[in-house]
């Protein structure tokens, strides 16, 4: 372990401190063994978009039943606490992630399944819950960012890195909820613009400028780009009521994700 002295949580990667003892998961395999007799670990993180690297101290916790609980301390406003998994029979579970420093989702996701993977795990699973706040756009004033952008390029964040969705009772992987998911996504598209009656000013808008150049709303969503609250998020409330895209929404937001490592 690091030396006692030192008390950081996140310590530049070079020269001067790669003597710190450490644990690179993206080259060497680790048994939770090691983790029960340890409180604390440094675990060397991915390069960030800067091109620097640093070694987290994580917080390590083994209950009972040999479940390892593994999260980045706090260290500042810059590097909050922004990942938290839990690992428990082979199997990885993100519990959380948050936007931290100069490291884009895409670096937390991939270091968390390097972790995974080389503590054992067979598979990771998550819950998709991503939301934005988007103020009277429904009852909570949140819209499912999953949602918008498998609308938008016809898969999800999570899909990207080769996740699922899948029945967590049945532990055979099989992928009959994505097609299902897809089945539907396509069906949404069939829908045409003369099957929607909507008076509504925004509504009007988003018809009178895409429905010359595509044949539904829903090919429309091809011109989203990621913002905060424009005119797609409102589309998604004027047809709130929509069946088959209420019945898109619960499988994306209620399915256990799982990818195989």
């Amino acid at each position: 372990m690091p030396n006692k002295n030192i008390a950081l949580d996140i310590i530049n990667y070079n020269e001067y401190t790669r003597n710190i003892k450490h644990w690179n998961p993206y080259e060497d395999k680790i048994d939770l063994s090691f983790f029960k007799n340890n409180k604390q670990c440094y675990i060397l993180g991915p390069i960030n978009n800067d091109g620097a690297r640093y070694l987290w101290n994580f917080n390590i916790t083994v209950n009972n039943s040999d479940e390892l609980y593994i999260n980045s301390a706090k260290n500042s406003e810059e590097f909050g606490q922004c990942i938290d998994i839990y690992i428990q029979n082979k199997t990885g579970k993100i519990n959380y992630i948050n936007q931290c420093g100069d490291y884009s989702g895409k670096h937390l996701i991939k270091w968390m399944l390097e972790i995974m993977k080389n503590i054992g795990c067979e598979k990771c699973i998550l819950q998709d819950m991503a939301e934005i706040k988007c103020d009277n756009r429904n009852e909570n004033n949140y819209v499912s960012v999953s949602l918008i952008h498998k609308l938008w390029k016809g898969h999800t964040y999570y899909e990207d890195f080769g996740f699922f969705p899948y029945n967590h009772n049945n532990n055979l992987y099989k992928h009959e909820i994505l097609i299902e998911l897809n089945n539907k996504i396509k069906q949404l598209q069939e829908l045409k613009w003369r099957d929607f009656n909507i008076n509504n000013e925004k509504w009007s808008q988003f018809e009178n400028k895409y429905s010359t150049i595509y044949p539904s709303p829903f090919h429309a969503f091809k011109e989203f780009t990621p913002n905060t609250c424009g005119i797609f998020y409102d589309i998604l409330i004027f047809i709130d009521n929509l069946p088959l895209l209420n019945d898109i929404n619960k499988i994306i937001s209620k399915s256990i994700w799982v990818k195989a490592l």
